[in-house]
């Protein structure tokens, strides 16, 4: 999920930089939300405090005597991973100031260039498809999930359920599937579980429990898979209890 969050006091740029969006995703299948806001009010903190695994910050520079730029450093405190790209019309007045600071962006754009925007926008999707991702088409949907957020899949017989720290997803792909396309990060440790052994804190092969590093807690060891997860932990033997 993909989730582009557009602050600018200027209706008619919010209006077009959304349009915008539609217009380039339309072609990406990826599942997207755009969230809209006017000012840098107390919406657009709670946004920015929300566990969403692919943000997508537009920000204009000037917003109701607020800067684009201070809320950006606010951003950054909180979420090194979320992607910013800046909108202002004061290129001059600003765009030195950004280039020294220490904030990381993506792009600076000048509000009367919105081609340019849309250039930035589908390069910042171009470059999310080379990272620590795997992409799959579920019947139409297509899932873009970075694998370091994944927890854990689990399955019933119809469906495998994606565990992360966000959210979870029901997809319509087997176990064999999932753990072909995640990798070898992913180990099966029960008939029904596949654990990211990079997310994990602790086991207990007594209780047949596995700790991730969120603290959540899963009965996720079988008897039958017992001696192969103390196989891949034996070398972190700080992780068995």
């Amino acid at each position: 999920m993909l989730d582009f969050i557009i602050c600018d006091n200027d209706k008619w740029i919010v209006t077009e930089v959304e349009k915008m969006i539609n217009s380039i995703m339309i072609n990406n299948n990826h599942k997207y939300r755009i969230h809209l806001f006017y000012d840098y009010n107390d919406q657009f903190d709670d946004i920015t405090n929300q566990k969403l695994e692919n943000k997508i910050y537009i920000l204009d520079i000037e917003v109701n005597g607020k800067t684009g730029i201070d809320i950006a450093r606010e951003i950054r405190a909180k979420d090194q991973l979320a992607h910013i790209i800046f909108l202002s019309q004061y290129e001059n007045k600003y765009k030195d100031g950004i280039f020294q600071s220490t904030i990381r962006y993506f792009a600076f754009v000048n509000k009367n260039d919105l081609q340019l925007l849309k250039t930035r926008i589908e390069e910042l999707l171009q470059e999310l498809k080379q990272v620590n991702v795997v992409c799959f088409n579920d019947r139409g949907d297509l899932y873009t999930l970075k694998k370091d957020s994944i927890l854990f899949v689990t399955t019933n017989k119809r469906k495998s359920r994606i565990v992360t720290d966000y959210d979870h997803f029901d997809v319509n792909k087997t176990l064999k599937e999932l753990q072909d396309l995640l990798g070898n990060s992913f180990i099966k440790t029960k008939n029904s579980y596949l654990i990211n052994k990079k997310r994990v804190l602790m086991y207990s092969l007594k209780e047949r429990t596995i700790t991730f590093d969120n603290h959540q807690k899963e009965s996720a060891i079988s008897k039958k898979y017992s001696k192969e997860t103390f196989y891949h932990f034996m070398t972190n033997e700080e992780n068995i209890m």
